[in-house]
C-alpha cells in the first residue's frame, strides 16, 4: 500500500525572476483588470510561470487570483495537454518570428 508524502515545501520565487516576475504580473494586471483594481472586482485571472529551459529546473510562479483557482486551472491545462499529446504526440509549434506567431 502506497503511503501518502505531502506536497514538498512551497519556495519563494527564486532570487533572479523576482523583479521581473512582479513587474510583468502588475504590468498584466493593469493591462486585464485597470490599474489598481481590488481583488475582489478582478474579471481576469492568469497566472506567470518562468523556468529555465531543462525538465528538472524549477518552476517559479506569480498570480493575480487565488492560489486554488490556479491549482484547478493547472489541473485543466494538464488534462488537456495530456490528450493532445496522446491523440496527437508531442511536436513543438513553428514559429514565425517576424510576426512573432506561431504558423501551426
Amino acid at each position: 500500500m502506497a503511503t501518502y508524502e505531502p506536497p514538498e515545501q512551497p519556495q519563494a520565487i527564486e532570487p533572479e525572476f523576482v523583479m521581473f516576475m512582479n513587474d510583468t504580473l502588475r504590468i498584466l494586471d493593469d493591462a486585464f483588470n485597470g490599474k489598481g483594481c481590488p481583488v475582489e472586482d478582478k474579471k481576469i485571472g492568469f497566472f506567470l510561470a518562468v523556468f529555465k529551459n531543462s525538465a528538472r529546473s524549477r518552476l517559479n510562479y506569480i498570480s493575480n487570483v487565488d492560489k486554488f483557482d490556479v491549482a484547478e486551472m493547472l489541473r485543466g491545462i494538464l488534462r488537456r495537454l495530456e490528450y493532445r499529446i496522446s491523440n496527437e504526440g508531442c511536436r513543438l509549434p513553428d514559429i514565425d518570428t517576424s510576426t512573432n506567431e506561431a504558423a501551426d
